[in-house]
């Protein structure tokens, strides 16, 4: 008779059924905090800073990209914009009110270094083009920059990252309209920014 072999196909599939259903689901693997700077991660944010001291003032945004291409080393794009006010005087003794707006485009390696599971040490070099109008004034051309930065990141719940930094700058700028003609100018600064940026 067909009836035990269709009875026996039957029940052999309510045990599979029931063996699956009470099977625990495999779960993926959270991401750990120290895997931030294991190879392939991506990172998205931005950094900014703002300082303000006798007659002079500077704000600047710094959107960023990363990209771990091996373990601890990282590839990032940065761009640059800072608006710097000061007071100056000049050949007569007056003074006299001027704004800065700063462009820098930069493309940074950098070497980071666990403390702890969260806690990473870096250093970076950010290196490229920089940018300076001025108003008033004459402007400034296109430059050459190097910026250096040497600051911690704090890992948050897997995902984001805080990164507290100190950057100096090093930009030189062919300086026009000048009395005695054009001029190399170099501009130097140290600055302390605050970022943060999201991981995958």
């Amino acid at each position: 008779m067909r009836i035990l072999p269709k009875a026996c196909a039957v029940a052999m599939a309510a045990a599979f059924l029931a063996f699956s259903s009470s099977a625990p689901a495999q779960e993926e693997e959270p991401r750990r905090a120290s895997d931030y700077v294991r190879r392939g991660t991506i990172e998205l944010g931005g950094a900014a800073h703002f300082m303000v001291a006798k007659d002079y003032s500077s704000f600047g945004l710094y959107p960023t990209i990363g990209w771990f291409v091996l373990d601890n080393i990282e590839l990032s794009a940065i761009l640059g914009v800072t608006r710097v006010g000061q007071s100056v005087r000049d050949d007569q003794g007056n003074e006299q009110k001027v704004s800065r707006t700063q462009l820098l485009v930069l493309a940074e390696p950098s070497f980071h270094v666990p403390f702890s599971d969260a806690v990473f040490g870096f250093m970076g070099l950010g290196l490229g083009l920089a940018h300076e109008a001025r108003t008033p004034g004459p402007g400034a051309g296109p430059g050459f920059c190097v910026a250096p930065r040497l600051g911690l990141n704090f890992v948050i719940n897997h995902s984001g990252v805080f990164t507290p930094a100190i950057q100096a700058s090093y930009q030189t700028t062919d300086a026009m309209e000048t009395p005695g003609g054009g001029s190399l100018s170099a501009h130097s600064s140290l600055g302390f920014q605050a970022g943060y940026t999201v991981i995958w």
